[in-house]
C-alpha cells in the first residue's frame, strides 16, 4: 500500500538493504554463505579419498574439487557424518540467481592462495534454504570468540529473529586455514 502525503503525492518507502544467503544447519548450529558464492547444490555425490581432518574430494563437471567438512573443521567432530547434499561454491562471486544455482560463473586466475580453486564443496545433511536478510541483522563477532585456528572463518553473526543466530562464513579465510 502506498502512503500519501497531504497533497496526494505518494510518499517514497525506504528500502532496507538485504543480502541473499544460503543457510544450512550442522549439528544444531546454523551457518550461512552469500548466494553470490554458490554455484549449485548437489543432491548426489561421491566422496573420494578419506576425510583427512575434514577434507576429501568430489567430481564436479569433470573436475576433481576439494570437499571441506565443516563439522570436522569447525565443530571438532572426529569423523564425518552422512551427508545428502553438497553446496558447490567458488571463492569468487558468481552471477547466479536464486532460482538457478547452475548458471555459469566468471573465473579469474589470481595470485591469492585462497583463490587457487575454481570450486569447493561443502557437504551438508539437509537441503539448504535461501534467506533474504536485512543488513541491520548482521553484527560483528566478539573478539573473544575469534580465538583459535578457525576464528577468522566466522566473518559476521546474523540475528534473523530473537531466538536464532547464524554464523556467516568467510570462504577465503576457510581456504587459507585448510591449506596449512
Amino acid at each position: 500500500m502506498t502512503h500519501l502525503h497531504r497533497f496526494g503525492v505518494p510518499k517514497a518507502r525506504q528500502r532496507t538493504p538485504t543480502q541473499k544467503l544460503i543457510a544450512f544447519e550442522l549439528e544444531g548450529e546454523c551457518y550461512a554463505l552469500p548466494i553470490a558464492r554458490v554455484v549449485r547444490v548437489l543432491h548426489e555425490f561421491k566422496v573420494y579419498g578419506t576425510f583427512n581432518r575434514g577434507r576429501g574430494l568430489i567430481k564436479y563437471q569433470g573436475e576433481t574439487i576439494p570437499l571441506i567438512d565443516l563439522g570436522v573443521l569447525l565443530l571438532d567432530r572426529d569423523r564425518p557424518q552422512v551427508y545428502h547434499y553438497s553446496i558447490i561454491c567458488t571463492p569468487e562471486e558468481t552471477q547466479c540467481s536464486v532460482t538457478n544455482f547452475s548458471e555459469s560463473i566468471r573465473h579469474n586466475k589470481k595470485e591469492d592462495a585462497s583463490e587457487r580453486f575454481q570450486y569447493i564443496a561443502i557437504p551438508i545433511p539437509e537441503l539448504p534454504r535461501v534467506l533474504d536478510v536485512p543488513e541491520s541483522q548482521f553484527s560483528d563477532v566478539p573478539d573473544s570468540y575469534r580465538q583459535g585456528n578457525l576464528g577468522s572463518v566466522i566473518e559476521k553473526l546474523i540475528h534473523p529473529s530473537e531466538d536464532d543466530l547464524f554464523f556467516y562464513l568467510n570462504l577465503e579465510q576457510l581456504l587459507k586455514r585448510i591449506e596449512v
